[in-house]
């Protein structure tokens, strides 16, 4: 699989950390306390387009190592268990062109 980098031309570049910001209960935004916005973070080409047509702050990762990966994970994780209005989306079930193991035990 290949890694596609995020890019876009900022207007402003902010000195912040995108761990040292605050948690908010909302998955991948954060507050900044320094200028008061919100600070979306973009994983994918198509979130940093969309928040460029809003105009809101974002933060994104040129080039994140495992240990970021799993850092934000692990944060995407915690924030969505103190949102009380987020529902999982998970599926569950056999994928298509699986052979079900249990059927060919006996």
């Amino acid at each position: 699989m290949t890694q596609k980098f995020l890019n876009c031309s900022m207007q402003k570049i902010c000195s912040k950390d995108w761990f040292e910001l605050t948690p908010t209960i909302k998955a991948g935004v954060k507050h900044c306390n320094t200028c008061n916005q919100a600070v979306y973070l973009c994983l994918e080409q198509d979130e940093l387009t969309e928040r460029i047509t809003e105009g809101v702050c974002v933060a994104y990762f040129i080039e994140p190592d495992r240990q970021t990966r799993f850092t934000l994970a692990r944060e995407k994780v915690e924030a969505n268990k103190r949102n009380p209005e987020f529902k999982p989306r998970m599926m569950m079930g056999l994928p298509a062109g699986a052979v079900p193991k249990k059927f060919f035990e006996n």
